[in-house]
């Protein structure tokens, strides 16, 4: 048996459409128990994830142009994860008696203002600050 060229084809846009409406119920990865919301929430969070990666390499190339050395990175990201270590565990219980959605908001609002704060920041000081901040939130996430 020999395959022809109608046989492979590239997918058109309804091909596409077609399989996903022939795909298993209960969202992305056929899960019964994976509604829309929890597809948003694992896909926010794999989003955010790659920003920690991110962070993980930019941080330190951003503290070097601004010329602080490997001392000061270190400061800063021992405050950071001290902050984030503290604000889980206050989120944890918090988020439990006040609601988990309210915490997610506040938490990403953290994360923004610690961003922003960080990349205005003309000190060590406030450097430190806004990255414990921004940890604040990213800590309160996990």
């Amino acid at each position: 048996m020999s395959l022809t060229d109608s046989d492979i084809r590239n997918p058109s846009v309804e091909d596409f459409l077609a399989s996903a409406a022939e795909a298993p119920a209960g969202g992305l990865f056929g899960f019964p128990w994976l509604n829309r919301d929890l597809e948003w929430l694992f896909v926010l969070r794999v989003l955010r994830s790659i920003a920690q990666g991110y962070l993980g390499i930019i941080v330190p190339l951003y503290m070097a142009i601004l010329g602080y050395n490997a001392v000061a990175l270190g400061s800063m990201l021992a405050v950071s994860a001290i902050a984030a270590a503290g604000i889980s565990t206050a989120t944890g219980l918090l988020a439990d008696r006040f609601g988990r959605k309210n915490f997610l908001a506040v938490i990403s609002l953290l994360i923004a203002a610690g961003s922003v704060g960080f990349g205005l920041a003309n000190s060590l000081a406030w450097l430190i600050i806004w990255g414990a901040i921004g940890s604040v939130g990213r800590g309160g996430a996990m």
